[in-house]
């Protein structure tokens, strides 16, 4: 995947990228078309917030940022949409909005500022029990995604 973080990819995020793009192999065009499945199996603990995107990682108890507020949250909260939740915390000036939503989100930040943790995110996926633990199943994966599709 490295040749195609600095070739597709580039400064962004892998969940920020269009899905109709003509770059990559086969392969890699698959991974794109699964990531709508793949989310919902996917999220960080933050701990520095250095290698989570702020926008579109599951990071905090709103969900993915990007969801709730679009394109629009880029200028609404003033972070750039290639921006970590490191970058966030370390400069963003919290601010009060008139949407509750903004509001709520400037909270999340507030909890990770007064944090100041300085171990590594950790990435987790989704178990049979709808836990989320830090190591990767494929075939509880595989499983959960054909109970999905049956429903």
């Amino acid at each position: 995947m490295i040749p195609h973080r600095n070739r597709i990819i580039r400064s962004g995020s892998f969940w920020s990228l269009k899905g109709n793009t003509s770059m990559g192999s086969w392969m890699w065009k698959r991974l794109l078309k699964y990531r709508q499945l793949a989310k919902d199996f996917f999220c960080i603990e933050v701990g520095n917030g250095t290698k989570t995107s702020f926008w579109y990682a599951n990071w905090c108890s709103l969900g993915r940022i990007h969801e709730l507020l679009g394109d629009g949250g880029f200028i609404n909260l003033g972070i750039k949409s290639d921006a970590t939740v490191a970058d966030a915390i370390r400069h963003h000036r919290r601010r009060n909005h008139r949407a509750k939503i903004l509001n709520s989100i400037e909270s999340e930040l507030d909890k990770y500022r007064d944090r100041g943790c300085m171990v590594a995110d950790v990435a987790k996926w989704r178990k049979a029990d709808a836990t989320f633990k830090p190591f990767f199943s494929s075939s509880e994966t595989w499983h959960r995604l054909g109970a999905k599709g049956r429903e």
